[in-house]
């Protein structure tokens, strides 16, 4: 095994392939970061839509509805952790990435097409519930699938380079998400986003999902992968 990675720089993956394999696993935490900040600074919004059932309690019932629901996410991730990465060890780390990204996306754009308690009752926050259950399920396995796609496709002495691409994600998802919500506050007022513009975050988060397919489908399987399957 130990030979076999040290030979994988010099069988030749070219400087576009892993150029291609870099922009490709760095979509995963940009999306799954933009939908959690959104997620997150939108929370009081959300929770007039969804758990207004709540509000005849008083305090801060729907609030904290609204975040119990944000931790259904967290709780999914290592489900989708272990699943999708089974998956990716039986049939590829591209395949893996592409399902987590195509789950996340999924998942993020049908939050801004829930209607509201006012229109269908419980069905809606139990809708939202399972879009975040899933969204949270893709990024476990994002998480994991990335991170091994990136490193194993990094020349040897460059893996912690390549590695480090997988946090970066983060950043940018979180500045994009924040920046973007704060620019729609500041040009259309608080009584927009109040109302509707709140979704469309969301829906810009699954736009990001869907740029990312064809750029993960035209990456190519990682070195390694293909080595330990001849």
């Amino acid at each position: 095994m130990t030979s076999q990675l040290a030979s994988l720089p010099v069988a030749g993956p070219t400087g576009a392939q892993m150029r291609r394999a870099l922009v490709a696993a760095l979509f995963g935490n940009i999306v799954e970061w933009f939908d959690f900040v959104t997620y997150g600074l939108l929370a009081t919004i959300i929770a007039a839509h969804f758990f207004t059932a709540a509000s005849n309690s008083g305090g801060a019932g729907p609030l904290l509805l609204t975040f119990a629901t944000f931790g259904v996410g967290f709780l999914a991730r290592p489900v989708g952790g272990l699943l999708i990465g089974i998956f990716g060890d039986r049939r590829g780390r591209k395949p893996a990435l592409i399902l987590s990204i195509s789950l996340m996306g999924i998942s993020t754009a049908i939050v801004a097409f829930i209607p509201d308690y006012k229109s269908i009752g419980i069905v809606a926050p139990i809708l939202l519930v399972l879009a975040r259950m899933a969204q949270g399920f893709a990024a476990g396995g994002e998480w994991g699938g990335a991170a091994s796609f990136l490193v194993e496709w990094a020349p040897q002495h460059r893996r912690g380079l390549f590695g480090s691409f997988h946090i970066t994600g983060i950043f940018i998802g979180t500045v994009a998400g924040s920046a973007l919500i704060a620019a729609m506050t500041s040009a259309f007022g608080a009584g927009f986003m109040a109302d509707w513009g709140w979704r469309i975050p969301f829906l810009f988060g699954g736009l990001i999902a869907l740029i990312a397919l064809p750029i993960r489908a035209r990456a190519d399987e990682t070195p390694v992968f293909v080595e330990e399957k001849v």
